[in-house]
């Protein structure tokens, strides 16, 4: 309890130093201001096509690797997982 209590504090005090500061958020789009660190804007359409393709492969992954973790879906007696589950 006091290893998640203390990893949460750190997570908390460590927020304000991933924001941007004041030139870097001058700087950014207008939405992501405040949430984005230090760095530049988006320079073309090129950048935001190709983020949102990578999220888009995020979310695509994150979808399919809980799926197959919830239900997995082999229920074959043959299946390799059967031995390793049938010896213990």
């Amino acid at each position: 309890m006091k290893k998640t209590v203390s990893l949460i504090l750190l997570w908390l005090l460590s927020v304000p130093a991933v924001m941007a500061c004041a030139v870097c958020s001058r700087n950014q789009a207008r939405g992501i201001a405040a949430a984005v660190g230090h760095g530049t804007a988006p320079t073309s359409e090129w950048d935001l096509l190709i983020a949102s393709v990578m999220l888009a492969l995020v979310v695509w992954t994150l979808y399919y690797s809980l799926k197959t973790l919830i239900r997995p879906g082999e229920k074959s007696p043959a299946h390799i997982k059967q031995s390793i589950l049938n010896t213990f």
